[in-house]
């Protein structure tokens, strides 16, 4: 008897499936290629840095609080102590990280 009495039956599962297995591959190679190059032709890499830009694309719509022009609103009575007690000549730094 030999001693792996599964393998004759395993290749000739492994043989049946194999082309079936490649070819709905390839069809969903297919079917994704034009999705894919849709998805390409819409999309505009972020540039990141100073001088970065969102490509005229607005993050929130028109009538958000955060689009709101602020520039002439009253400022906190406490800005300038609170600014003080930061550093005003101190440069700024985001500080995401653990350092």
């Amino acid at each position: 008897m030999s001693p792996y009495p599964m393998r004759k039956r395993t290749w000739k599962i492994f043989l049946i499936l194999s082309p079936v297995i490649l070819a709905a591959g390839a069809m969903a190679f297919v079917a994704l290629k034009p999705f894919k190059k849709a998805q390409q032709q819409h999309f505009i890499s972020p540039k990141y840095g100073v001088g970065a830009t969102l490509e005229g694309k607005k993050v929130f719509p028109a009538d958000n609080p955060w689009n709101r022009d602020i520039s002439k609103d009253l400022k906190d009575p406490l800005s300038s102590v609170l600014i003080a007690s930061i550093g005003a000549d101190k440069p700024l730094h985001p500080d995401f990280g653990t350092t």
